[in-house]
C-alpha cells in the first residue's frame, strides 16, 4: 500500500503479486484484489487487470461486505468505456455509503476524479478530487493527498517556482519520475506515447533540462534548474553583475 500511495507502481505490483500467491481470495478477509487491479491500470496493464477483476467480482458476490461491492464497482469504473464510467463509480459511492471506511471512499473519489480528467471532463472531476483531498488530509494519508493535489494542479513540488507548468505537464513529470516509459505513461493517462513525447518536450524547454534523469531530479528537488546560457552570454552577465557590485 505504501508503494501504491507513493506512485511506485512497479513495486506495488511486485508486492501484491507476491501476496496473491500467499493468502486467500476472500475479499472480506484479504483486501488485495482492488489494490493490484488499480496498480495494473496505472501501469497500463489492462489485460492483466480484467481477468483479476472477474475473479474479484465472483468472490465479492459471495461476500456480505459492502466494501467488496464498492471496490468491485470502482475497479469496473477504472476499466470502463467513457459511456459507462459514471454508472460504475456511482454504484461504488452508493456502496461506500453503507460501509464506514472513509479511506476507501476517498480512494474511490480519487479514482473517479482521475478517470474523469483522463476523459477530458475536468469540471466534473474537481468535486471528487477535492473530496478525496479533504478526506486524505483529515486521515493523515499524505502520499494519497499528494496524488489528489497533483490531479488538481495544486501543491506540486514545482508550484511557486516561477515556472508555469500545466496540469498535464505536472502529471507527465510525476510519471516520468516514477520511471515510466512513454508507452506506460500514455497508458496510465489514456493518451498516445506521441502525446507524452509532446509534453516531455515542453517540460524540457520550460525547465531547461535535456533528459528524463534531469527532469526527475528537478521534480524531486522542487525547483527548476536555470536554463543553460552560452559562454559569451554567461561571461557578459557576470561582468555586468560585478560592475553593479562595485
Amino acid at each position: 500500500m505504501l508503494e501504491l500511495g507513493l506512485g511506485r507502481v512497479g513495486g506495488a505490483i511486485a508486492a501484491f503479486e507476491g501476496l496473491r500467491e500467499d493468502v486467500g481470495a476472500d475479499p472480506a478477509v484479504y483486501q488485495w484484489h482492488a489494490d493490484l487491479i488499480e496498480a495494473y491500470v496505472l501501469a497500463g496493464r489492462g489485460n492483466d487487470a480484467r481477468p483479476l477483476l472477474a475473479q474479484f467480482e465472483r468472490a465479492a458476490q459471495a461476500s456480505a461486505g459492502s466494501w467488496a461491492h464498492a471496490a468491485v464497482a470502482r475497479c469496473k469504473g477504472l476499466l470502463a468505456t467513457a459511456a459507462e464510467v459514471d454508472e460504475h463509480f456511482h454504484a461504488a459511492l452508493a456502496a461506500h455509503a453503507r460501509s464506514p471506511m472513509p479511506f476507501e471512499r476517498a480512494r474511490t473519489e480519487l479514482c473517479y476524479g482521475e478517470r474523469l480528467r483522463r476523459d477530458r471532463r475536468a469540471s466534473a472531476a474537481r468535486p471528487h478530487l477535492r473530496a478525496a483531498l479533504a478526506a486524505f488530509e483529515h486521515l493523515g494519508a499524505r502520499p494519497w493527498a499528494e496524488r489528489a493535489r497533483r490531479e488538481l494542479g495544486q501543491g506540486s513540488p514545482l508550484t511557486g517556482t516561477g515556472t508555469h507548468l500545466t496540469p498535464h505537464e505536472l502529471h507527465v513529470a510525476a510519471l516520468v519520475q516514477r520511471g515510466m516509459t512513454n508507452k506506460e505513461a500514455g497508458a496510465a493517462l489514456f493518451v498516445t506515447p506521441k502525446t507524452i513525447e509532446y509534453h516531455l518536450s515542453s517540460l524540457y524547454r520550460k525547465l531547461g533540462v535535456r533528459s528524463r534523469t534531469e527532469l526527475a531530479l528537478v521534480f524531486e528537488r522542487g525547483r527548476p534548474r536555470p536554463r543553460r546560457a552560452g559562454p559569451q552570454r554567461a561571461v557578459g552577465q557576470g561582468s555586468r553583475s560585478r560592475r553593479r557590485d562595485r
